[in-house]
């Protein structure tokens, strides 16, 4: 990934061994893992945290995840939802497919680095949409006067450009990193030379 954004993925199961290792596969990447045991714990998080990335079992005992996808995709229609299901067969991911809209599906037992690629891809979707959405929004208001834009317009508006401004700030720090690197493979080759020499 290129960006290196703090992002949050919540993980949505109700069973808690699937939930722990689940946040011990996604340790090593640099994201915040928040986990739910139930679609109520996660929609009452989604309503407090900026979550870019929901993963959902899709068998589990009030609601549905198709039904919690749909509503995330209602409520938090920038977040990306992934299905996990241990239970699914061919034809049940066939209905998952029609009923509900989602990025990807990991079956269980899952394999951390599939895990880590698929939560990788997740993101960097979210990031394209978000920019996308920030140039849709920027065509709009070259259109439009300012005290034109709806009070939701420019919630919008403000919430792109916190978003946008958040992935440039990691993109400066990302370029800094970088360039200190280099430095201090330079620093160390010119004083490899010399001893090599002596």
């Amino acid at each position: 990934m290129g960006w290196k954004v703090d992002h949050s993925i919540l993980c949505v199961d109700d069973e808690p061994q699937v939930l722990s290792a689940l946040h011990r596969s996604l340790h090593r990447y640099p994201c915040t893992v928040l986990v739910a045991r139930s679609e109520q714990q996660a929609l009452d998080i989604l309503s407090t945290h900026k979550v870019e990335v929901i993963l959902v079992d899709i068998c589990m005992p009030q609601m549905s995840g198709n039904q919690l996808i749909e509503q995330v995709n209602q409520l938090y229609p920038d977040t990306i939802p992934i299905v996990l299901s241990g239970q699914a067969d061919e034809k049940m991911v066939n209905q998952i497919l029609r009923e509900s809209t989602f990025y990807q599906y990991i079956p269980k037992p899952w394999d951390d680095e599939q895990l880590i690629e698929l939560v990788s891809g997740a993101f960097e979707r979210y990031e394209s949409q978000v920019i996308n959405r920030a140039l849709e929004i920027d065509t709009e208001m070259q259109e439009l006067s300012l005290d034109e834009l709806t009070p939701e317009k420019r919630q919008e508006l403000k919430s792109a450009l916190e978003t946008l401004q958040r992935m440039q700030s990691a993109l400066v720090q990302n370029e800094k990193m970088s360039a200190i690197g280099q430095l201090s493979a330079g620093v160390a080759h010119e004083i490899n030379n010399p001893i090599a020499f002596v």
